[in-house]
């Protein structure tokens, strides 16, 4: 699809910027859009493509789950009418591509239908994880749904007796940095005593773990030593 100028998008939920900046991507009606970005991070007019379901798609949420530089990927919340006039809204998770840097979507494939089709419940917010893994929330039944790389449904956990939003977000368990450790702003002898101390630990949740590779060993104490006098 071309560029198009449109004056906005109807019925839009779940956002997610890509990891460049260039593009936000919106769940909107019709399904998945790419929406331009200018140099100052403010949005265009400009929809550079969009792509859906099937007719009349409706996605919820959408959620970015890699970027090279030919194609972003992501996931969506997709939901479309039933085939007949008295069926259910068919609900599943959908992946998509947007290429990259010429204008260019498609869905690509169903990642996973509704894990409780039975019991049904819209598939609302979904999120990406840095273990490869997707939350998703159910929001008529207040419940989520953890879900592997291929799909496959991992962990169900009810949240609450009231309805789940859109909003979803994964706390990561560690945030990594330039070996400032206690952050104090200057790197220095008690960053570095901070990693041999914890040097071989496993445990999530510290910041010795400069690198975030899930172990405190030599690479994050060379991480120190190449900042050392850093902001001191």
């Amino acid at each position: 699809m071309l560029e198009e100028y449109v004056v906005y998008l109807d019925g839009i939920y779940g956002i997610e910027w890509s990891p460049n900046g260039d593009y936000l991507y919106a769940a909107a009606k019709n399904g998945v859009a790419e929406i331009v970005a200018d140099p100052d991070g403010s949005l265009t007019n400009t929809v550079r493509c969009q792509s859906g379901s099937g007719a009349f798609s409706a996605p919820w949420d959408v959620g970015v789950v890699g970027m090279t530089p030919d194609v972003v990927r992501l996931v969506a919340t997709d939901q479309n009418p039933g085939v007949r006039l008295n069926d259910p809204p068919r609900r599943r998770v959908g992946l998509y591509a947007f290429d990259q840097p010429q204008a260019g979507c498609r869905r690509t494939s169903t990642l996973s239908e509704h894990p409780e089709a039975d019991r049904g419940g819209i598939l609302f917010g979904i999120e990406h994880a840095p273990d490869g893994t997707f939350w998703m929330t159910n929001y008529d039944r207040g419940l989520l749904y953890q879900l592997a790389a291929d799909g496959a449904l991992l962990r169900r956990v009810q949240v609450g007796t009231l309805k789940v939003g859109v909003g979803l977000a994964v706390l990561p368990w560690c945030w990594s940095h330039n070996g400032d450790v206690n952050s104090d702003g200057c790197i220095d002898d008690a960053d570095l005593l901070a990693v041999l101390f914890q040097l071989g630990s496993t445990a999530r949740w510290i910041r010795e773990d400069a690198n975030c590779d899930g172990i405190v060993d030599d690479a994050d104490l060379l991480t120190v030593l190449f900042n050392f006098g850093s902001g001191c």
